[in-house]
């Protein structure tokens, strides 16, 4: 496991690099303006149903896949991801497809404090942006499948196509385009993202059966009920991020735009130490659940999370300490002015709070492996402190 951490360790922290150069290359673009409010705004809605839905099949998947292939063989777990598969795409579609139609009712109600112009901006974004939401979703479940499996290099490597996509979307696009370009570096970064996990998922294809009739399978059944805790927990979540930026589209303009910095300089280091430590261990926990190993199951978690609190407190003391001159260093050029970092440090200060209450990180479809994809349970400070 302390193998597997390394090498997510090593994804994360170039993902994370990227990640920040892919965040520069954002402010200084379009800084912490409407336009940028806009983006924002319009991808909420990919980010809550991808999370809420593909976020949850994830986590539940791999332990009921775990216990099925080393139970009953290889056959009979495909049997299992495969109706887990066609069913959340053909979800995912049909979620896309309502977006697209939607859009103009939902962005109004989403931030109902954005001038007209920046909504009107929302709403053309969202139907740019709305193949994400499948893109991310299935995303999510194929590198689930290849964790159980113990590949652990293309997922950690894999997400840095999201970066480059971006980053290409604001430089290449962005001048002729304007925000649009970085939407539609959005949608073909998801895209090469999901491509390359498909490519060690290849040799496994004469497992797949493009059908539904594996939803009748007790372990799809299994993995069903499962699912109500995470959906629930994510849906907290991504509640809290709907509430965020409905208040912050009443405020001015830009405040959307620097509550999203501070969130993304909150989760660089937190992405790389809490992500790997939990995309690492899941696997083996589930292999030592389904093997009924408890002792080595409570020592795994243990371990883990003893570990992970030595590291992220004195990284929350130290953002909220020197918020401003990180802001500052990582963001105040070109479109991104003083009062864009003044807003943004604030807002750090703030949730850097929330680092000493962590979450466990999976990846997101803008390419960091923060917590915005499905935020699960938080664990409190005194339980922290006693673990």
């Amino acid at each position: 496991m302390g193998q597997a951490a390394f090498l997510i360790v090593v994804g994360t922290v170039l993902s994370r690099i990227f990640g920040l150069v892919r965040e520069t290359v954002i402010a200084y673009q379009f800084g912490a303006t409407a336009q940028t409010d806009a983006f924002l705004v319009a991808s909420i809605i990919p980010m809550t149903i991808s999370g809420m839905l593909a976020g949850a099949v994830t986590v539940a998947l791999i332990p009921v896949f775990t216990e099925y292939r080393l139970k009953s063989g290889e056959e009979e777990a495909w049997t299992i991801v495969g109706a887990v598969i066609n069913l959340t795409a053909l979800a995912l579609a049909a979620a896309a497809v309502l977006y697209l139609l939607a859009a103009p009712l939902l962005i109004p109600l989403l931030a109902p404090g954005l001038a007209p112009e920046t909504t009107a901006l929302a709403v053309q974004l969202s139907r740019l942006l709305a193949p994400v939401l499948i893109f991310t979703g299935l995303v999510g479940i194929a590198t689930a499948v290849l964790n159980a499996y113990r590949h652990f290099t293309y997922p950690a490597f894999a997400g840095l196509l999201q970066n480059f996509g971006l980053i290409g979307g604001a430089l290449l696009l962005g001048g002729l385009m304007g925000i649009s370009g970085l939407a539609l570096g959005a949608v073909a970064g998801s895209a090469a993202y999901l491509l390359a996990l498909l490519v060690p998922l290849a040799s496994r294809k004469n497992y797949y059966r493009p059908t539904l009739k594996g939803l009748s399978h007790p372990g799809v059944k299994k993995i069903g009920l499962l699912l109500l805790p995470f959906i629930a927990s994510s849906a907290a979540g991504q509640i809290n991020l709907l509430v965020d930026r409905i208040l912050a589209s009443g405020l001015a303009e830009g405040s959307i735009s620097a509550l999203n910095f501070a969130v993304r300089v909150m989760h660089l280091p937190l992405g790389i130490f809490a992500a790997a430590a939990a995309t690492a261990a899941y696997p083996f926990l589930a292999e030592q659940a389904a093997g009924a190993h408890a002792n080595d199951l409570r020592r795994t978690f243990s371990e883990g999370l003893r570990l992970l609190w030595f590291i992220v407190f004195p990284l929350s003391v130290g953002l909220m300490l020197l918020s401003e001159p990180i802001v500052r260093l990582l963001f105040e050029r070109g479109a991104f002015d003083a009062r864009a970092t003044q807003m943004t440090a604030v807002a750090l200060f703030y949730y850097s709070l929330g680092i000493s209450s962590p979450t466990l990180p999976t990846p997101c479809w803008c390419g960091c492996t923060s917590p915005c994809r499905i935020p699960p349970p938080r664990l409190s400070w005194a339980f922290g402190l006693l673990v």
